[in-house]
């Protein structure tokens, strides 16, 4: 197809508004389609006859609430897939052991790999970790990360037991040792060979390193023999098999199991034993305060690392097994390190007997209520393990030109590989008591702040997580890693918010309809950027001390994570999201103050007429832990205002689905396709399109009269200062100010086929006619600040694949079907454009001129 010339549109002056009456057929060429050019001219030429477009019939959008990342299907797991004899399911739940398919299987954290806890220096890869173990500085080989186990497993096989550990990252395998201890008696403590520097009980020691697997008599510290270790590159799993003949635990119901890995010194033949600072080759981190350092980088069935629910928790779930590699005991008049805390015991009889068993209840078990850690496979893996611990923050954001792929920003100065970089991440998720209802429970994000990690801030007491998921019927309560610490879920930080969501809902009955965007700080923006871009999904919002953009430290004018990134454009998106804000009003950090600010969000939410609730506290900064109840304290305290006002919403803590009016705002800045995520769509609008995305903000304002429901009428804003919060404990913020609205329910009127389109910045909004209950005749009322493309969806003359547009395809379709009369199944109405009820050479020239000017079709 060749070029063709086209009329000059008409032109008007773009500081005009001008409002357009259009029906859908207004368009003789292009009919259901309403065009504003500018800010003149209707549009041009004649409508059909009525008969004509009557053929038509709007058709549903296939959109589903939220991005890609939450919607398409999940991404391969290689780490978790199973070949060969294996055949268990993967728990994904980290700190516990399952019986399975016939199998035996433990899962490990993540990124727990820092050893000992010693007094070595903090460097900046450990990440607030609680072990300071350094790897060699060869990162290429060591990815800060080499030694980390995601999983353990064995089973019986007719000969033998096998043994299966995957690893988190994977270069060579020779540069990784790992020591599985079998059998032994409580108390009596045996050498773990090859200068391991530790002991435990056991009979026998099976030492894993590259190719090889030496098995150890652990009384005589005796070499027992040799056997072959095979290695899965692509999955990071080794495996080796032990005869029967060597070691026999059949017919057993408990035998002790344990396993720790570490550097292996292939010149030595033994482990590498951290020395004070890390070479290219040799880790580091050892510090003077632990003689005859350990080895071992990560010690396997631990059991017992604390949960958030305790005071001792650590925020990698690592603190026992850091202080038990530091702690030191004498054996033989050597001073050494007892791992005798962390084992299984396994029953081989119900290994035999493949009984499935998560050991619910048991200390070894899958935990199934309370805080749990769980282990999600992620799209990207940029490089393995931990790719960037000290890169600046936002660094993943859209404006740096970071890629999937890429390791260095668009102008080669700013990394792009996220501090967690691995294909595995962690999150933590906290599970209710209480027995969900038929629909399932509700799920509540609740991001962390900056500098956090997927445990969250200990400062944040388990009060909020626990009164929020026993709220109402009870919620999920999940944090995210987010990639690191301040990523504020740009490029593969924001994918992960939504992998983990969709792993939630793959595993655990949730109701789709009560999900509730929360978060604090750094995560208080990510509750926004999920709220504001896609409503739809959300039955609420409850950021806490919310940062009003991406980055922190915004005075007024500036704009610390771009100018794309600010929530308060976007506030118009809350139509039908109930929004409960929390802030101080001396807060500089995630600004009270500013035409961006929490207050001026405040301010917004009042104005607009929607349903909000907004507590400010006027002696608090960025008051990250709220003052915990502590038994002192009636309600108020800690974050119970958030917990009252999803109780206080009761059955309408809902998302709206097909309200009568969408009011939506995107960002350009904020949307990342190529990292599954872009708001362009919500309720029964899509495809919204920003025109100049310089400008960053594209707004339509959307209402269907077909549905037959008027505007709720907001109620008169109540404002209520009270000085009782966290009374009795000595704090600064006992006052504060609340700030709410309330709507009424909406009034039916006559409904009729009409919409009132207003668009700010946007090239196109795509209606769902189906949903908005509208015909392809309906009445299009446009308003727009420049040229706004309105569509109803189906109603497009010659669009035959329904993309809302016509091009080759669809010639080339209508090529297909010429001959073809109504009555006859391969007719198809959206190519006979006359509409004489046959598909003719005439609608197939016709149907050329709707493709755009410059098209090539083949």
């Amino acid at each position: 197809m060749t070029d063709r010339a086209r009329p000059a549109p008409p032109r008007g002056g773009d500081e005009m508004k001008k409002r357009q009456v259009l029906t859908s057929a207004a368009l003789a060429v292009v009919p259901a389609i309403a065009v504003m050019q500018g800010c003149g001219g209707s549009g041009g030429g004649d409508a059909p006859p009525t008969s004509t477009v009557a053929a038509l019939q709007p058709v549903g959008v296939a959109i589903q609430p939220g991005p890609a990342a939450l919607n398409d299907p999940p991404p391969r797991a290689p780490q978790f897939e199973n070949t060969g004899i294996w055949q268990a399911a993967p728990t994904r739940v980290s700190g516990g052991s399952a019986y399975r398919s016939g199998e035996f299987l433990y899962q490990d954290y993540l990124y727990d790999d820092r050893g000992a806890a010693t007094n070595g220096p903090s460097a900046p890869t450990r990440l607030n970790r609680t072990g300071r173990y350094t790897y060699p500085t060869d990162v290429g080989q060591y990815f800060e990360n080499l030694a980390d186990i995601v999983e353990v497993r064995l089973k019986l096989t007719d000969s033998a037991t096998a043994f299966r550990v995957t690893f988190n990252s994977m270069s060579n395998p020779a540069l990784v040792g790992t020591t599985i201890a079998l059998g032994g008696t409580a108390g009596v403590l045996r050498t773990v060979p090859f200068g391991a520097n530790a002991v435990q009980p056991a009979d026998y020691f099976l030492t894993l390193r590259g190719s090889t697997a030496t098995v150890t008599d652990a009384a005589t510290g005796a070499s027992v023999g040799t056997y072959p270790v095979t290695v899965d590159y692509e999955r990071r799993q080794i495996e080796t098999r032990l005869p029967f003949s060597v070691y026999d635990p059949r017919g057993r119901t408990a035998v002790r199991v344990a396993a720790a890995a570490g550097l292996w010194n292939a010149s030595a033949s033994a482990y590498h034993v951290p020395g004070a600072t890390a070479t290219e080759s040799a880790p580091g981190g050892a510090g003077t305060n632990v003689p005859n350092p350990p080895a071992f980088f990560n010690v396997a069935f631990r059991y017992n690392e604390p949960n958030p629910a305790g005071t001792t928790f650590t925020r990698w779930r690592d603190g026992a097994q850091a202080a038990a590699l530091a702690a030191t005991v004498t054996v033989d008049g050597v001073q050494t390190h007892d791992l005798s805390e962390f084992a299984a015991v396994v029953d081989f009889v119900k290994l035999a007997s493949r009984v499935d068993d998560d050991l619910p209840g048991s200390p070894m078990g899958v935990p199934s209520s309370g805080f749990i850690n769980r282990i999600v496979s992620s799209r990207f893996e940029t490089v393995q393990g931990v790719g960037n611990p000290a890169a600046p923050d936002i660094t993943l954001h859209k404006p740096y030109g970071c890629t999937p792929d890429s390791l260095r920003s668009a102008d080669g100065l700013t990394s792009c590989v996220p501090s967690f970089a691995g294909r595995l991440q962690p999150y933590s998720l906290y599970i209710p008591a209480k027995v969900p209802p038929a629909t399932g429970y509700g799920l509540i994000s609740d991001l962390h702040g900056g500098g956090d990690n997927y445990q969250r801030n200990p400062p944040v007491t388990p009060e909020r997580t626990i009164g929020l998921a026993e709220s109402g019927t009870g919620f999920l309560v999940f944090i995210t890693q987010g990639r690191g610490g301040r990523y504020y879920w740009g490029g593969q930080a924001g994918t992960d918010l939504w992998e983990v969501t969709a792993d939630i809902m793959r595993h655990y009955k949730v109701d789709r309809d009560k999900l509730v965007a929360g978060g604090i700080s750094q995560g208080g923006n990510g509750a926004w950027k999920q709220a504001l871009s896609f409503p739809d999904l959300y039955a609420a919002a409850i950021p806490h001390v919310p940062c009003p953009s991406g980055g922190t430290a915004y005075n007024g004018s500036n704009a610390p994570g771009g100018a794309g990134t600010f929530a308060h454009p976007m506030i118009d998106s809350l139509r039908h999201v109930p929004v409960i804000v929390s802030a101080g009003e001396s807060d500089a950090t995630c600004a009270w103050n500013g035409a961006m600010g929490n207050m001026a969000i405040r301010d917004k939410l009042d104005a607009l007429g929607y349903r909000y609730e907004f507590w400010s506290f006027p002696g608090m900064g960025h008051q990250f832990a709220m003052q915990a109840c502590n038994g002192i304290s009636a309600k108020p305290c800690a974050y119970t205002f958030q917990q009252d006002f999803l109780d206080g919403l009761g059955s309408s803590l809902k998302r709206a689905v097909n309200p009568s009016r969408v009011t939506y705002v995107t960002s350009d800045a904020l949307n990342e396709p190529m990292f599954g995520f872009e708001g362009d769509h919500a309720y029964w609008v899509s495809g919204v399109k920003v025109r100049d995305v310089a400008a960053n903000y594209g707004k339509v304002d959307v209402k269907s009269h077909g549905l037959g429901l008027a505007d709720p009428v907001p109620g008169a804003t109540a404002k209520v200062t009270a000085s009782d919060y966290a009374l009795g404990q000595s704090i600064s913020y006992h006052t504060y100010n609340r700030w709410s609205k309330t709507l009424a329910a909406p009034v039916a009127v006559p409904a009729r086929d009409e919409v009132d389109v207003a668009a700010q910045n946007v090239a196109q909004v795509v209606i769902d006619g189906v949903r908005a209950k509208l015909s392809c005749n309906a009445k299009i009322n446009l308003t727009s600040d420049g040229p706004t493309r309105v569509v109803i969806h189906g109603c497009v003359k010659g669009d035959l694949d329904l993309d809302d547009q016509v091009g080759c395809a669809d010639l080339a379709r209508a090529n297909a079907l010429l001959g073809s009369r109504r009555g006859e199944g391969r007719y198809e109405a959206r190519a006979d454009l006359d509409g004489n009820g046959a598909i003719e050479p005439s609608d197939v020239a016709a149907l050329t001129q709707l493709v755009p000017v410059g098209t090539v079709c083949n």
